[in-house]
């Protein structure tokens, strides 16, 4: 997968995007209407919430076994060079102004976060998440420890055992007595609280990816924060951004076995969790991407009917890689591994990609560095993209989707530093604000107030003339933001414009 032909896809890149400038015009009209809603951010819809008894896991509650090197284990963060301990308050090189990303391993013993120099040299901090000797298990005991504490019912067994013998083989291996009381989730929590909340954290983004049953730890630690937040428990600024999944195991393997945190039970296994979790995340303004490589590993969220995995997919930005070629390439079982793995290789090399292009459009695939407001705006669409059986070579690949309506889109927040950026994040994005798509008479063709998470969207039609009226209320008025006309000229294209705000002195 190394070497991609970023030329060419360079050349598609300038050709879109020069289309896309050379067309967009904007226009915010003043108009007087009598307010319809009191403006609310999100930060202050949660302020007031008052914490249920739950109370999260510090790093001082949790039992790390001896038997466990602290280098191989925990949330780590690198400097250029190295790895760094996150707990070590000393030479940390988090840097709280900073965009962040957190990967996860999956099933193994264990590695970090591939290529991290590129997302080191954009401006990222870079970290990665450890936990190989809870990994080192079958895929379905590993989805217990990622959601479930205790022990097995009706055995002696914790829920949590690991390999005595680590980083081995072999059926002489027994399970270690001697484990954390927690789930994984939970300890992954702990050291996230521990470095995000130990400083203001004014990073533009906060992003969570991984791979395989490593991607479903970090969907679970996307549910286990959205359910901190609902109880009061933690500040709104801790959500992530964006979560991407690499091929991600999601199983609907049923369980008598509960959520640790939320008390729920596990019918439904993890696929059951996804689409709770891709409900509540849309409602909230995160973004969520699958790149699913291997049918294989999807198997697991099917033996049961797939209900829950098929309405988290329609819920999500879902890309699937045609990788079936490789059975003509190699046998069978080597085969069936690199297409699990091909995901993780192939979005470490579209970072220096940047962009897959749908062919004669301004509709792209997964990009590492796609903005969350074009993936959040492609949530409920798919893509198919088609190697063409040189997984090499990225001149022969196709792009197509289920896209069929281009649409205008964005986030409307309160700009609290008034620069015009959509830097706040999702703390500051705003409930209740009236918009208008007006054509360019300026007649009222459709309007909507913003939900929760501050979305607003509107489909547009090819080659006619759109203008958007925000209404000014509720002692908001229009930050920093340039008035003109605007038009589309793709089927397939999507216009991302965030929408500032300010609040008037009271």
């Amino acid at each position: 997968m190394k070497n991609p032909l970023y030329f060419f896809v360079a050349i598609i890149t300038c050709l879109t995007l020069s289309t896309i400038l050379s067309g967009i015009t904007l226009s915010f009209l003043e108009k007087e209407r009598k307010p319809e809603r009191v403006i609310t951010s999100m930060e202050e819809k949660y302020l007031n919430i008052h914490p249920n008894e739950y109370s999260p896991l510090s790093l001082n509650d949790i039992h790390i076994p001896e038997i466990i090197p602290i280098s191989t284990f925990g949330l780590k963060i690198y400097n250029g060079s190295s790895w760094k301990d996150s707990e070590n308050e000393e030479d940390n090189p988090f840097d709280y102004t900073k965009p962040t990303v957190i990967y996860t391993h999956g099933m193994g013993t264990g590695s970090g976060i591939d290529n991290p120099n590129l997302w080191f040299s954009k401006g990222y901090n870079v970290c990665h998440f450890l936990w190989g000797p809870f990994s080192d298990d079958m895929p379905t005991n590993g989805q217990d420890k990622v959601w479930s504490t205790g022990k097995y019912l009706g055995q002696d067994k914790n829920i949590l055992s690991f390999k005595d013998t680590l980083w081995s083989s072999g059926s002489s291996k027994t399970y270690s007595t001697d484990v954390p009381d927690h789930s994984i989730t939970e300890i992954y929590a702990a050291y996230y609280f521990d470095l995000l909340m130990r400083e203001d954290y004014t990073g533009s983004e906060i992003r969570f990816y991984g791979h395989s049953l490593g991607a479903q730890l970090n969907l679970a630690l996307t549910n286990y924060l959205i359910y901190c937040l609902e109880n009061g428990i933690i500040p709104i600024s801790v959500l992530p951004d964006k979560v991407t999944l690499l091929d991600p195991y999601i199983a609907d393997f049923d369980s008598n076995l509960i959520c640790s945190w939320n008390g729920e039970n596990m019918l439904g296994g993890s696929a059951k969790k996804a689409l709770d979790t891709s409900i509540k995340a849309k409602q909230l303004g995160i973004a969520i991407e699958e790149i699913r490589t291997s049918e294989w590993v999807a198997l697991a969220a099917y033996v049961n009917g797939g209900e829950f995995y098929e309405g988290f997919k329609s819920n999500i930005m879902y890309s699937h890689v045609d990788t079936n070629f490789l059975f003509n390439e190699l046998p069978m079982t080597s085969a069936i591994e690199r297409m699990h793995v091909i995901a993780e290789f192939w979005y470490a090399d579209m970072m220096s990609a940047d962009i897959l292009f749908e062919s004669n459009s301004s509709s792209y695939a997964m990009s590492p560095f796609s903005s969350k407001e074009y993936v959040y705006a492609r949530m409920g669409n798919s893509y198919e993209i088609n190697f063409s059986e040189t997984a090499s070579d990225l001149s022969d690949d196709s792009v197509t989707s289920d896209i069929s309506k281009a649409k205008v889109g964005g986030f409307i927040y309160k700009d609290s530093n008034n620069n015009g950026i959509f830097d706040e994040r999702l703390k500051n994005q705003l409930l209740g604000v009236r918009i208008s798509l007006l054509d360019e008479n300026n007649n009222e063709l459709v309007s909507m107030a913003t939900n929760l998470n501050g979305y607003f969207s509107f489909d547009l039609e090819i080659g006619k003339t759109y203008k958007l009226l925000v209404n000014e209320e509720s002692g908001y008025r229009l930050g920093n933001l340039s008035s003109e006309n605007f038009q589309i000229f793709d089927a397939k294209e999507l216009l991302i414009i965030n929408i500032p705000m300010l609040k008037d002195p009271a």
